[in-house]
C-alpha cells in the first residue's frame, strides 16, 4: 500500500478540508474576519488550548481508517459536510459585513455561532467514519474551550454593541436549539 493510498483510506484529509475551506476564506477576507476575532486576552488563552486540541484530532486522524461499515462512512461524511457549509455559511456573512457591524443576517438568523457549531459537526464526523472513541473525547474537549470562547466574546460583543446584541441574543439561540 502506497503513502497516498495509505493518506486517502484515513480521515486526515477530512481535517485538511477543514483547514483549507477555513484558512483559506479568512485569509480571502483577512480585514473582515480578523476585525471581528476578539482581543480578550482569556479568549486568547482558551483559542490556544483549542488550537492543541484540534492538532491533536489532526495528527491522530492521520492513524484513524475509514470505517468498513458504508452507513459510518455516509453519516460521517454528512456530518461533516453540513459542518462544512455551516462554516462557510458564518466565514461568507463576516467577510460580506463591514467589520464594526453586528452580522445579524444570512446564517446568524438561525444561530449566533455557525463557524463554532459547523467546527463540532466536522469533528464528529470524522469520529463517525472512524468510529474513533479518541477523536470523540477530543471533540468534547474542542467543545468546551470553545464554549468558554464563546462565553467571553458574547461578553465582549454585549459590550461592544449593548442592547443592541443583547436583543439579538434573546431572538437567536447560541446554537441553533439551545
Amino acid at each position: 500500500m502506497n503513502s497516498l493510498q495509505l493518506a486517502w483510506e484515513n480521515t486526515f484529509w477530512l481535517i485538511i478540508i477543514n483547514l483549507i475551506f477555513s484558512r483559506g476564506l479568512f485569509m480571502l477576507f483577512p480585514a473582515y474576519v480578523n476585525a471581528r476575532f476578539s482581543p480578550i486576552p482569556k479568549v486568547n488563552h482558551y483559542n490556544k488550548l483549542n488550537v492543541v486540541v484540534f492538532v491533536l484530532i489532526a495528527v491522530y486522524s492521520l492513524f484513524m481508517p475509514f470505517s468498513a461499515n458504508k452507513i459510518y462512512i455516509i453519516a460521517g461524511v454528512l456530518s461533516f459536510a453540513i459542518g462544512l457549509s455551516l462554516m462557510i455559511a458564518g466565514i461568507f456573512w463576516f467577510a460580506i459585513n463591514e467589520p464594526d457591524r453586528l452580522v445579524q443576517g444570512g446564517i446568524y438568523k438561525i444561530m449566533r455561532h455557525p463557524v463554532y457549531i459547523g467546527t463540532y459537526f466536522q469533528i464528529f464526523g470524522v469520529a463517525i467514519i472512524s468510529q474513533s472513541i479518541i477523536i470523540m473525547i477530543f471533540l468534547i474537549f474542542h467543545i468546551i474551550f470553545q464554549h468558554k470562547i464563546i462565553l467571553q466574546e458574547e461578553i465582549d460583543l454585549e459590550n461592544t454593541y449593548g442592547n443592541s446584541y443583547k436583543r439579538y441574543k434573546q431572538k437567536v439561540k447560541a446554537y441553533m436549539f439551545f
